[in-house]
């Protein structure tokens, strides 16, 4: 029975330069295809980054806008509510720009195949994920507070 169908074989001895030639010839071939898989995302995360920082931008100019028609008629609701969506188009604008950071990381591996530069897309996609994480943890627990005002209001209209 051959090693190959023999999953239980004991490791067998093998010559150190032949080791080290094998590892290298993979080493090239698995950087090619992490190059590759990475290389095809890249449309994905532009098209998302410009997605993020075009309706973040959007948001600004709206509650900017909404802010300025108001003129001096600015009732703290309105402020607070600017403030609040202000910040959201904030976290829009930020992972944007993760995500073009990600993306300038890959074409910088792509071109190199270092080790290095594949070290760096993986921070740089580790930041977005932890950014994106905490993000979402925030929001939800945004959208909780407002849901409990609101169960709380209406409470207090049906007494």
């Amino acid at each position: 029975m051959d090693r190959a169908d023999n999953p239980y074989a004991p490791p067998q001895v093998v010559d150190s330069a032949e080791a080290v030639e094998g590892l290298a010839a993979n080493a090239d071939v698995l950087g090619a295809l992490v190059a590759s898989e990475l290389t095809r995302a890249r449309p994905w995360i532009r098209s998302i980054a410009f997605l993020f920082l075009f309706f973040g931008g959007l948001i600004l100019a709206g509650v900017f806008t909404a802010l300025i028609a108001s003129g001096a008629a600015l009732a703290p609701m309105l402020v607070t509510t600017g403030v609040v969506i202000s910040a959201f188009a904030l976290l829009l604008l930020v992972s944007g720009l993760m995500l073009l950071n990600i993306r300038r990381r890959i074409n910088e591996y792509a071109r190199s195949h270092s080790p290095l530069r594949l070290e760096k897309v993986l921070l740089a996609q580790n930041s977005f994920w932890k950014f994106t994480g905490v993000t979402a943890v925030i929001f939800f627990a945004i959208y909780l507070l407002g849901a409990a005002f609101w169960v709380v209001t209406l409470i207090q209209h049906s007494l």
